[in-house]
């Protein structure tokens, strides 16, 4: 009877040994696989709105999380930060903002990136705060109001978003060297989907009849396509949330309109449509279109987005043409 109770108790402890071991086991396969995934390796990226934050995706890939702050069909230019996008700030190892005041014209004062920073404990000169604008040349607005502030809508054209990309690019191999060549690699298709763009803007744009190319805007949102590319261009304001579609705003785009007979005018997504429906109706010039000037709109990415606003231009300025 001893002996076999010896036996019990030992075969019981066996069981025990075992049951443990591959519970341990168990636990190391998973962590094995948690690691093997590299979700908590991968970098925390924050861009400030959707086209900035598109670009840091396509470029940092696997290797990053990205939060966007601003949802698509909101403007840029001012923004009320929720707590969620403050905490996200303060635990992102990488933040991407586009710079020239898109984001607030007052600078540090009423810039609601800066005081997304500032209330996560951190500043637009940390090291790992990058403007995406930086290396571009500004085109500055025009009117009194403006007079000597930079247009922030750099980003509206391919041969930007190509600074824009390689900015993105050295970002991330600043703070991520070890996978400098994933980053390159990334970058290096967005940058030939970009060139390929400019080409197609500058042979489409280049088919308008010199006397078509006049792009007639809502906001002034199209200032680097008009120099980059050889339109002329025309607005009823330079810059949204700033008195839009005001008596005399409308009077002198009717003026511009009749003037300079525009084959057809453009609202934006974001913007107003009301006075550029008086502008139509008083001119008999018809609106071709809604273009994208600050949100990806119904997008699925940039490239998309500058695509869009090629074909709407030119199928508007120039309806006769050829699609390849």
């Amino acid at each position: 009877m001893r002996m076999k109770k010896f036996l019990t108790l030992l075969l019981a402890g066996v069981m025990a040994t075992f049951l443990l071991t591959a519970c341990g086991s168990d636990g190391e396969k998973d962590n094995e696989t948690a690691d093997s995934n590299g979700d908590d390796e991968k970098l925390q990226v924050v861009g400030d709105f959707t086209i900035v934050s598109d670009i840091a995706e396509k470029v940092g890939g696997d290797r990053v999380e990205v939060y966007n702050v601003i949802p698509k069909g909101k403007e840029p230019h001012g923004w009320d930060p929720s707590p969620k996008d403050t905490k996200s700030t303060a635990d992102a190892d990488v933040l991407f903002y586009f710079g020239w005041n898109l984001e607030g014209l007052d600078g540090d004062k009423n810039n609601w990136v800066y005081k997304m920073l500032h209330a996560a404990d951190k500043d637009k000169d940390d090291e790992n705060v990058f403007a995406l604008s930086d290396g571009i040349d500004q085109l500055e607005l025009g009117t009194k109001e403006f007079a000597g502030t930079p247009n922030p809508h750099g980003f509206n054209t391919p041969k930007n978003g190509i600074k824009m990309v390689e900015n993105a690019r050295d970002a991330y191999i600043e703070i991520d060297p070890e996978y400098k060549e994933v980053y390159e690699e990334n970058a290096e298709k967005l940058l030939n989907e970009l060139k390929d763009l400019d080409q197609q803007y500058e042979e489409k744009i280049g088919g308008i009849p010199e006397e078509d190319r006049i792009l007639m805007s809502s906001e002034r949102s199209f200032q680097y396509i008009a120099d980059q590319y050889g339109l002329k261009e025309g607005f009823i304001w330079e810059r949204d949330g700033e008195s839009e579609g005001t008596p005399e705003q409308i009077i002198n785009a009717i003026n511009f309109v009749e003037e300079n007979e525009p084959k057809a005018l453009f609202v934006e997504y974001t913007s107003d449509k009301r006075p550029m429906n008086t502008v139509s109706d008083e001119t008999g010039v018809p609106i071709a279109g809604s273009l994208y000037s600050e949100d990806l709109g119904e997008e699925d990415s940039y490239v998309d987005y500058l695509r869009h606003n090629l074909m709407t231009i030119v199928d508007g300025l120039n309806p006769d043409h050829q699609d390849d």
